[in-house]
This record gives structure tokens, C-alpha cells and sequence, in this order.
């Protein structure tokens, strides 16, 4: 559907419209246009070199504005002029608004890390200057550079306290962008219901204010289009992508406009109305060249050689996709090239020609894994920032309650002039106050150093502990593939089990490291309820039951049959995996693994993992369930194991309201202790 591109000017029209109330709206039909015309811009341009001073920065904001729908890099380098005469004026307000424009036009760049900078540049102005309401606005944004980065928790934290306010305020076209944005959220997560229902809710509040807004309306239609497509519902998306197509027009939004006109050609020939896509796409790929619109160009190639190949037209399929092969290198779009080998490898596949087809595929795939090693590194870069932002935003807290604790304390001496007595009780009170802040602070930075060691060890997990396998693996199918001819049946079976091995390896690691990450970020639901005990173990025995085989290890199963707990069943599973699959790998072959219960005083379960393996020292067991300790070390077949399992275990037996606990010799074996409640 709407391109990457496509979306980002979406999301800022709708911001704009709702920044720049009197600027977007329906007395005024053309003001669109007025904003994103060349001609407009280009006489503001010329006309910079007769303006000085604040006229600048007026002229400067305005040029910024209009790049912020079409050209992102342009936006911050006339943002950034603005700001730097907002300073030399000491202005705080109109470095705020350049702040802003800065972060949203890096944001259009898909810089959502510099976006951040500017949007929170621009809220500890608003916040010193005590504008709730330019405070919300700018916490409506970073929401949305939120769900660009896939960082939704976040974006919900900020949308629902600008709900709060907008409700609280009767803010109505606050609270519709605010619900627009949530909406949003639900879409990217799939929740298709709840986003449709967010959609219509929007509408009908846009609807029955005093001065609709239409940018907002045609916005909200093509959301709607949108999930109908991807539901499979193409004659709705149809629909709905016409009707914003009709609204876009009424406004002459033209980047709209052809987007809207791309969409319904992919709509149709999902929908095999081929003639008619023919005629969308044409009317698409004319009105992009017209106001150069590349991206628009690109997606309308790639439609076009769709539409070819479904109608088997594949020499001009072959025609479009060199095309946009062309556009897409020039501009270094690496998102269109690896759709382009993609469409080469499908059409040469069809024509008979399956060399040039095998090449292609090659090149899909190998550009893929570039791009995804790409994103993985940013995703890294996002996790530390993410950290290095929460400090920030703590910082900003204390910071705000010593303003406040200053003012009381100031009210304080002031009232002191009039009534000594007065002055020491409220000086008192205030010294209280202080004690009980400093210990909160204290608290918070104890926690603070806790979440840095965590978030080392992730990184460390991440850059080390994770990487050897995934070479291991890259090299095992690397030399499957390099000489899949000179390998015996024997040979390449012998490879296959390694492959499933060290698979199998990753996936419990991933698992566990995800776990961990949700369990951090308290996105992990605690859920507890009556669960068989026996049968839990049983399911779980299944998943690690050929692991067993392979080590002709003699599993033993000593829980009464009537025994049930009371607790989380995901995270019972998780524990009973870890420490399972743990004792497994560290048990040699024909070994004995056991898992054992008893009931306890004050209505709790003792459940027990006994193997007779390798065992661990007195040194290494109080480094267990330790976050600052690396305590990875390979099973007795060289399985690879980082610790983290353990942490996770600890983390879900206490928030279960147990406790966890290990005792074990070196060449003897181990046993893991955990405890659960029962059920009454």
C-alpha cells in the first residue's frame, strides 16, 4: 500500500493540521497547497537576502514548514538558521518551534534519534516556560517518532498522559490526533478491531466539530484502506482509498493525490480489474513526474511490473523493473533494489530462464541480509539510546522537583517575614520533604546503576554470547552450499543434526534474552492460576525429549499426579525449560536427570531438578542469578549456554512469590531448588 515515504508525509500533514489549527481546515481549501506550492517557496527564498533578524526567522520558519512534507534534509537546514537567530535573540519560544521543526524534519529523514533531540530540546523549553499545552503537543510527536522506531510502549505512556489532559482540558481536536496516533499503534501491531474502531471514533469527532478538518479525514480514510488491504478486503480498501483519493483533491494535496491513486491500482489488481489499475497507475506515474515526486515514481514502477507480471506482459514487466533498478541505485534505495531482484528473479522464473532467475534470487537475498544486519545495528544503537534517554528524562524529573521544593521553600521565607512561628513549622515541614526527596533520588540512582549493569550485560550478550553461534551456523550452510556436490549422504546427514543442534541452541537463547527484555521492560503479563504440576512438567519434558535420547539420559518424573500450583503458567514453563534443558546439558551421557517435589510450610511447593553431571563449585554457584557475573560455560557435548536462563528463572519465581536456590559439587552434580505456591 502508501509507501514508507508516503506515510512519514501523512503523519506530518496530520501534525501540521493540528499544530497550525488556522492554517489547515475548511474555510481555508487551498492553504494546503498554499503551504507545500514550489512557486510560493521559491519567492521566500529569493526573498531572504532583503531580510534581517526576526523577519528572518519568520521567513526561515516558514520555508522549514513547507519542507517538512517534501524534503526533510531541507527542513533542518533552514530549521537549524531559524534557531540559531532565535538564540542570538534569546528567545525561548521561537528556539522551541525550531526545535520542533528540526526534529520533525528528521524525522521525515527517518533520523529518529536526532527527531528525539529536537522534540525533547523543544519540551524542556515549553516545560521551564509552564505551557501545558505546547507540552502535550510536542509529547503527541514524540509518540509518533515512537511508532516509527517500533518503541509502541513507549508511544502509549505519552499518548494516554496527553489523553488524560486533553479529556481534562475538553481539548477535542487534541484528544482526535491523540486517538488518530493510538490508532496507529494498533494497526502496526496487527489488533486490526481495535484500530478500525480508534479510526471511526476520530472521524465521527472530526465530523461533528465546528470546522472539520479534511487533511485529518482523508488521512483517516486511507488508514482505514490500509487495513482493509492487508485483511484481504480489497474492495473495502477500494473504497476507502477512493474516498480519500476524492478528499485529497478537493484539498490539491498532489503527493496524496498519486499515492492514493497507487493504492487503488494495487487494490484492483488484487481484485484482477486490470484496465482500470492500468488507468490508476498511469494517472499516478503522471502526476508524480509532474512534481517530481521520486519516491511516488518508484512505488508506481513497482505496481506497474506487478500488474505485468500478473497479466504475463513480461517483457514490459522486464521494461518497469529495469527502470526502477535504475531510480532505485541513483538513489541509493536499497528498500526498492531488493524489491527489484525480487520481481527480476519472479519473471525470470516464469519465462523459462532460470539461470538469470537463480542470480537475481541470490542478489534478493544477500541484499535482504544486508538490510537486516543494518537495522539489527540500529536496533542496538536504539537500545542504548533508549537508556541514555530514560536517564535523561530521570534527570529531568529531579530537576523538576527541586524547582518545586525551591518554590515552597521560598514561599516559606516569605511567610517567615509575617509569622516566625509559622516560618519554622513550614521550614520543618520543608526539611522533611527534602529528607524523604534526596532518599527517593538516592533510591532511583541506586536502581539506575542496577539497570546500567543489566543493560551491559544485554549488549554483552548480544555483541558476544550471541554472535559466535550465529558464525557457527553462517559457516555450517556456507559450506553446505559452497560444496553441496562433494559431500557423502553420511556427510551431509552428519551436518544436518550440527545445523539442528546449534538452531535449536539459538532459539533457547533468544528466548531467553527475550524474556529477559520483557521481563525489564515490564512488559511480561502476570497472569497466575490453578495449573496441574505434573502435567506441566510432562509438556515440557516433550519439548527437550530428543535432546534427551541423543544423550541416553535416564529421566526421572517423582510429582504426585493430584499436586496442583498456583502461579504464572508462561513463566512456570519458562523456569521448568530453563532449568530442564540446563540439567540436561550439563549431565554426560547416561546420565540420570530427576525432577522431584515436596510440600512445604506456610502452603508452598519445593520443586526440585537433580542431575548427577558435572556439578559446579562453591565459587561459581555464588555467582549464579547474578546480573554483573558472566557465568556462561559450555554442556559436556559443547552446548553453549550464557547464564541468562537463570536470571530469567530467578526474575519469574519471585515475581511468583517464590524463591530460587542451588547446591551442588564439583563432579557430583546439581540440584536447583524453586518454590511456588500451592493451590488452596
Amino acid at each position: 500500500m502508501i509507501s514508507l515515504k508516503g506515510k512519514f508525509i501523512l503523519i506530518i500533514l496530520v501534525f501540521l493540521s493540528f499544530i497550525y489549527p488556522d492554517t489547515f481546515g475548511q474555510n481555508n481549501a487551498d492553504s494546503l497547497q498554499h503551504i507545500i506550492g514550489q512557486n510560493n517557496v521559491d519567492s521566500l527564498i529569493i526573498s531572504l537576502s532583503s531580510k534581517s533578524g526576526l523577519k528572518r526567522y519568520e521567513t526561515l520558519s516558514q520555508i522549514a514548514t513547507h519542507y517538512l512534507l517534501t524534503d526533510g534534509e531541507k527542513a533542518v537546514k533552514y530549521a537549524e538558521e531559524a534557531l540559531n537567530i532565535a538564540i542570538e535573540f534569546k528567545d525561548d519560544r521561537k528556539i522551541a518551534l525550531s526545535s520542533i521543526d528540526i526534529g520533525m524534519g528528521e524525522y521525515q529523514r527517518g533520523n529518529y534519534q536526532e527527531a528525539l533531540k529536537g522534540l525533547e530540546t523543544a519540551e524542556e523549553i515549553e516545560t521551564k516556560l509552564n505551557d501545558e499545552n505546547s507540552i502535550n503537543k510536542i509529547k503527541n510527536q514524540k509518540a509518533v517518532v515512537y511508532i516509527a522506531m517500533k518503541r509502541y510502549d513507549n508511544a502509549l505512556e505519552l499518548l494516554n498522559q496527553v489523553m488524560a489532559y486533553n479529556y481534562q482540558k475538553d481539548l477535542k481536536a487534541s484528544y482526535a490526533f491523540t486517538l488518530f496516533n493510538i490508532s496507529i499503534i494498533f494497526h502496526e501491531k496487527k489488533d486490526y478491531d481495535k484500530a478500525l474502531e480508534g479510526f471511526l471514533k476520530v472521524l465521527e469527532i472530526n465530523k461533528t466539530s465546528k470546522d472539520p478538518n479534511k487533511e485529518l479525514t482523508a488521512a483517516i480514510y486511507s488508514n482505514i484502506g490500509n487495513i482493509y488491504f492487508e485483511k484481504g478486503d480489497y474492495k473495502r480498501s477500494y473504497f476507502y482509498k477512493k474516498t480519500s483519493l476524492d478528499l485529497y483533491k478537493e484539498i490539491n494535496f498532489r503527493n496524496q493525490i498519486a499515492n492514493m491513486e497507487m493504492d487503488i491500482g494495487l487494490s484492483l489488481i488484487k481484485l484482477q480489474d486490470y484496465s482500470q489499475s492500468l488507468q490508476y497507475l498511469n494517472l499516478a506515474l503522471e502526476e508524480c513526474k509532474s512534481i517530481n515526486f521520486t519516491e511516488g515514481i518508484m512505488t508506481a514502477l513497482e505496481y506497474f511490473t506487478i500488474l505485468n507480471i500478473e497479466t504475463s506482459r513480461y517483457p514490459a514487466a522486464l521494461k518497469t523493473c529495469n527502470e526502477l533498478e535504475r531510480l532505485s541505485v541513483s538513489n541509493k534505495d536499497t528498500s526498492n533494489l531488493v524489491k527489484c531482484y525480487k520481481m527480476f528473479a519472479d519473471i525470470y522464473f516464469k519465462t523459462g530462464n532460470y539461470k538469470p532467475a537463480a542470480v537475481n534470487f541470490k542478489r534478493y537475498i544477500e541484499l535482504n541480509d544486508i538490510i537486516d544486519s543494518r537495522e539489527n545495528k540500529q536496533k542496538s544503537l536504539e537500545l542504548e539510546s533508549n537508556y541514555l534517554t530514560a536517564e535523561k528524562e530521570f534527570d529531568n524529573k529531579v530537576l523538576r522537583k527541586e524547582n518545586e521544593l525551591q518554590k515552597v521553600k521560598l514561599s516559606a521565607e516569605n511567610k517567615l517575614l509575617w509569622v516566625i512561628s509559622s516560618g519554622v513549622i513550614i521550614a520543618l515541614v520543608l526539611l522533611l520533604l527534602l529528607i524523604i526527596q534526596r532518599k527517593k533520588i538516592r533510591d532511583q540512582n541506586r536502581k539506575l546503576e542496577v539497570d546500567i549493569v543489566s543493560m551491559d550485560k544485554f549488549f554483552s550478550i548480544i555483541s558476544h554470547d550471541l554472535r559466535s553461534p550465529f558464525l557457527g551456523f553462517a559457516g555450517m550452510t556456507k559450506m553446505m552450499a559452497e560444496n553441496i556436490d562433494s559431500f557423502s549422504k553420511d556427510e551431509l546427514s552428519e551436518l544436518s543434526i550440527a545445523m539442528h543442534k546449534s538452531v535449536n541452541n539459538l532459539i533457547r537463547m533468544m528466548t531467553n534474552l527475550l524474556d529477559w527484555a520483557r521481563m525489564k521492560q515490564g512488559e511480561f503479563s502476570y497472569n497466575p492460576e490453578v495449573i496441574g504440576l505434573r502435567e506441566k512438567v510432562s509438556d515440557n519434558l516433550a519439548l527437550i525429549n530428543r535432546l534427551i535420547e541423543q544423550k541416553g539420559i535416564e529421566f526421572i518424573l517423582e510429582i504426585p499426579q493430584e499436586l496442583f500450583v498456583y502461579t504464572d503458567e508462561e513463566m512456570l514453563n519458562s523456569v521448568l525449560r530453563n532449568l530442564m534443558t540446563n540439567a540436561v546439558k550439563f549431565t554426560s551421557k547416561n546420565g540420570k536427570v530427576s525432577v522431584s517435589s515436596k510440600e512445604t510450610v506456610n502452603n508452598f511447593v519445593e520443586i526440585a531438578v537433580t542431575d548427577n553431571g558435572i556439578g559446579m563449585s562453591d565459587e561459581l554457584c555464588k555467582k549464579l542469578f547474578r546480573m554483573e557475573e558472566k557465568v556462561g560455560r559450555k554442556g559436556t557435548e559443547g552446548e553453549e549456554s550464557t547464564g541468562l536462563g537463570l536470571l530469567v528463572c530467578k526474575q519469574f519465581v519471585e515475581k511468583n512469590g517464590g524463591k530460587i536456590w542451588v547446591d551442588s559439587k564439583e563432579g557430583t552434580g546439581s540440584t536447583f531448588y524453586f518454590t511456588v505456591q500451592k493451590a488452596r
